[in-house]
């Protein structure tokens, strides 16, 4: 069975198509959560030290720490960057080239495992797991699903 899904280099992505959404490694709400609290506790003079910690850290982490996307979404795929030591290479996910998809946890980063339609497996890196999971959801027909949920309606 033949997949369009595969690594490719980031030049060669399909051009002419408008990204829906992306996942960025920068976690803008909660570097402005950590700051409103550093500035809350500014104004209590029994913690006016953590104050100050927490403003510093958060202004920092929004001024000096690389913003990188990690992964777009398209009608009919989906783009994963830094899935591997090379930095201009990306893998090219379609849609109609899944067959079964499941998110593993750990301590440290979720994984993303993909069985495609020729029954290769793919382990992808994730941060963002419930945006991932919902666009999983909108864009994956599982047509084993569909046709239980057909045969039961009968």
């Amino acid at each position: 069975m033949d997949v369009r899904s595969q690594s490719i280099k980031i030049r060669n992505l399909p051009q002419g198509h408008k990204c829906i959404a992306c996942i960025n490694a920068k976690p803008y709400l909660l570097f402005a959560i950590i700051g409103i609290i550093g500035l809350l506790l500014l104004l209590k003079e029994k913690y006016m030290i953590l104050g100050i910690v927490f403003l510093f850290s958060s202004v920092y982490s929004f001024l000096f720490i690389k913003n990188e996307r990690l992964v777009e979404f398209y009608d009919d795929y989906c783009v994963f960057y830094r899935t591997n030591a090379y930095r201009d290479e990306c893998f090219l996910l379609f849609w109609n080239d899944i067959l079964a998809w499941e998110i593993e946890s750990s301590s440290e980063y979720d994984t993303l495992i993909v069985t495609l339609r020729n029954q290769k497996r793919i382990c992808l890196k994730c941060v963002s797991r419930h945006k991932l999971i919902r666009y999983l959801k909108r864009n994956v027909n599982h047509p084993q699903q569909e046709k239980a949920v057909i045969s039961e309606s009968i």
